[in-house]
């Protein structure tokens, strides 16, 4: 799996199910800072129910602050 498919199934939960296009930026802006052109988000499909992607999403913010409060990885001593 790639980055670029992880950073899509994440986005696929947020959005309630529905995958969206990848885009690497939204608008175009001249020197003034001016829009030029605006790319808006392409929906692909829905890929899971609104219910699944709910219930996913509770489980990433369930799991998310226990990331952040565990001990380093026992090798981390060495990289220093």
């Amino acid at each position: 799996m790639t980055p670029l498919q992880m950073a899509m199934v994440a986005s696929t939960v947020a959005n309630s199910g529905v995958e969206m296009e990848p885009q690497v930026l939204n608008r175009v802006v001249d020197s003034g800072g001016h829009t030029i052109v605006r790319i808006d988000p392409r929906k692909l499909r829905r890929v899971m129910s609104r219910q699944t992607a709910s219930e996913i999403n509770s489980m990433m913010v369930k799991e998310l602050p226990l990331a952040y409060v565990s001990p380093s990885p026992p090798d981390a001593d060495r990289a220093r």
